[in-house]
């Protein structure tokens, strides 16, 4: 490890790391390093600068992620950017809760435009129903203190905030599976439900990619009339899955049995190029009308 000589010098280094955009500059030595800092911090019992570092490594994960999932996409491995994507959005909330520096660091460090470059991104999958669970936790410790957490006369350590440069989180030790439900919008979007046999169709999203030229030109999605098809196989959705779903919700299906939804349509940014709407309107129909 780099041995630390001043606190402005080494922010010095993170701040040029973080701070960088088109491109995004990762220095794999402070990536690798900064654990030892934070040791480092612990050990000179200087818990503030730990905590500091902690959150900055964090970012640097961030910054990492953003770029993964674009190669992802590329790569058309969209349920892996996907759950990279949840996993960059609970890491901007985490960084955003837990430092007094949020306002300034979102702008700083692009952090709000990476969490708008992912909402914008989840309105192009076709996924739009998933398993939301309902747990009982009978039994939950702290993972600073591993003292069981209580309602009452528990520890003082809150969850999500830092202690000498580690997050606050309270580990389940025992706990009861309840039941099951179908929702539109949990909490936790890690469940995608895929009927068998299907193939979900990610036009939208092969669209975009074919459309960017780098990561970092940003883009925008507004509400459309194009119908397209869910899946790229023509079935019907699952009985018991049909029940779930609630008044006004049921999907619709063609005279053919597949299931289509209103879809959105991509206003690329001047960045992207100087033609019009109608034009890019119409680069976007003539390709999903192949993918139909």
């Amino acid at each position: 490890m780099t041995k630390i000589t001043t606190k402005d010098a080494l922010l010095s280094k993170i701040y040029k790391s973080l701070k960088s955009w088109n491109p995004i500059i990762i220095d794999a030595k402070i990536w690798k390093d900064i654990y030892g800092y934070i040791a480092f911090c612990v050990e000179q019992k200087v818990e503030s600068f730990a905590n500091e570092l902690a959150c900055y490594r964090v970012i640097f994960r961030i910054k990492t992620s953003f770029l993964r999932i674009d190669y992802l996409l590329r790569k058309n491995q969209y349920d892996q950017a996907w759950y990279l994507m949840e996993d960059t959005t609970k890491d901007i909330e985490l960084v955003k809760k837990t430092n007094e520096y949020q306002n300034q660091w979102a702008e700083e460090f692009h952090l709000d435009r990476i969490q708008k470059y992912i909402q914008n991104l989840e309105l192009l999958f076709p996924y739009s129903f998933f398993i939301s669970r309902d747990i009982v936790i009978k039994k939950q410790v702290c993972s600073i203190c591993g003292e069981v957490r209580k309602i009452k006369n528990g520890c003082n350590h809150r969850i999500g905030k830092l202690y000498n440069g580690m997050f606050c989180r309270a580990l389940w030790k025992e706990f009861e599976p309840r039941s099951f439900a179908f929702v539109q919008n949990p909490k936790d979007k890690y469940t995608i439900i895929t009927p068998e046999g299907a193939q979900y169709n990610f036009a939208l999203v092969e669209w975009l990619m074919n459309q960017k030229r780098n990561p970092y030109l940003p883009f925008e999605v507004k509400n459309s009339k194009v119908i397209l098809p869910r899946y790229l196989k023509n079935i019907k959705p699952m009985p018991y899955i049909t029940k779930c779903w609630k008044p006004g919700y049921e999907p619709k299906e063609d005279e053919e049995g597949k299931m289509i939804f209103p879809s959105t349509i991509i206003l690329r940014n001047e960045d992207m190029g100087q033609d019009n709407t109608d034009e890019k309107e119409k680069v976007l129909f003539k390709f999903l009308e192949q993918k139909k």
